[in-house]
């Protein structure tokens, strides 16, 4: 089942649907939470939905935000279709696979993992069209997971280009921010199989790899200090070896403001390979990846003798007490 993001209202839900859980709920364990709401209280909690067919409706946006455009069919695209309604435009049959055909009424939510094929060129060209008419990455989040999963190397560089060049020159809202930096993590999607995506989510873990290689700015200006944590997590979620020999590195370096600031993307590493391991890479994304399932799974994580020792080291770099 698919999942929104919350609101602040419980901060736990909210830690684990924005990718922070992992450190939030080993803090919560026995730390309390207070820790994980400083260090991310300039975070914004809307967002679109990641996950499969079904579950509750899109975020609405913000007051003063204006509402996603109806979704209309790719340039090219056959138009023998119904009358319009107030829903919006009636698509014509076309033939697609069932899940692809979905994203023209929902571009914003993901069809699971087990139900999408490799696209062919003539259908990823369809769908990279379709993205690129699509003005707000606000409405087309899922699309982009879906590219990144079923797409090959020009669906890459699209979704590299719409995270650093597509919006350049513009002041995003919080929300819109917000949105674009877990492009990087959806790169993760991608790294399973480019090599392209894969060097890309590796130099930007690093802070200095954004000052040159983002052209937007944010009404938040922290929020872009967001992406080298989403590129861990994309590194996590793409269940290579060579990406997690990245993130071991990057743990095992001395205490710095960077490490703090990164260290619960870390632990959602290490809980996404556990899980992958348990699981099946496919099983948790499309069953426990943005869904309130984490929260229980993530405690339960938390009682492991690996997930204690993740647990310990989170409460080292933060410098408080350790858990009992």
């Amino acid at each position: 089942m698919a999942h929104g993001w919350k609101t602040r209202g419980n901060s736990l839900l909210v830690g684990v649907l924005l990718g922070l859980g992992v450190g939030a709920l080993l803090l919560a364990a026995g730390l309390g939470v207070r820790h994980w709401r400083a260090s991310r209280s300039s975070e914004n909690p809307g967002a679109p939905l990641l996950g499969g067919s079904g579950g509750p409706k899109p975020a609405v946006p913000p007051a003063g935000e204006p509402r996603p455009p109806t979704p209309a069919p790719p340039v090219g695209a056959t138009t023998s279709a119904a009358p319009a309604t107030a829903a919006g435009p009636a698509l014509t049959p076309l033939p697609r696979p069932g899940w692809v055909e979905a994203l023209y009424c929902e571009p914003t939510r993901r069809p699971r993992l087990a139900v999408m094929t490799p696209l062919s060129l003539d259908l990823e060209a369809e769908l990279i069209a379709y993205y690129r008419s699509l003005p707000s990455i606000t409405n087309k989040l899922g699309l982009a997971g879906v590219l990144a999963h079923a797409g090959g190397e020009a669906s890459v560089e699209l979704l590299i280009h719409s995270l650093t060049r597509e919006y350049g020159g513009r002041r995003l809202t919080s929300w819109e921010a917000v949105q674009l930096c877990i492009l990087a993590r959806l790169l993760g999607l991608a790294a399973a199989h480019s090599d392209r995506a894969y060097e890309f989510l590796v130099q930007g873990v690093n802070p200095g790899f954004w000052t040159t290689n983002i052209t937007w700015t944010a009404e938040n200006p922290g929020i872009s200090e967001r992406l080298p944590g989403e590129c861990i997590m994309g590194l996590g979620l793409s269940g290579r070896e060579d990406a997690w020999q990245v993130i071991l590195h990057l743990k095992n370096q001395p205490v710095t403001r960077y490490l703090k600031r990164v260290a619960t993307d870390i632990c959602d590493a290490a809980f996404s390979r556990a899980m992958m391991a348990e699981m099946g890479r496919e099983a948790f994304i499309d069953k426990l990846w943005f869904t309130e399932a984490s929260i229980c799974r993530i405690q339960e994580w938390s009682e492991t003798p690996e997930g204690r020792e993740w647990k310990n080291w989170l409460a080292q770099i933060r410098g408080v007490p350790l858990p009992p």
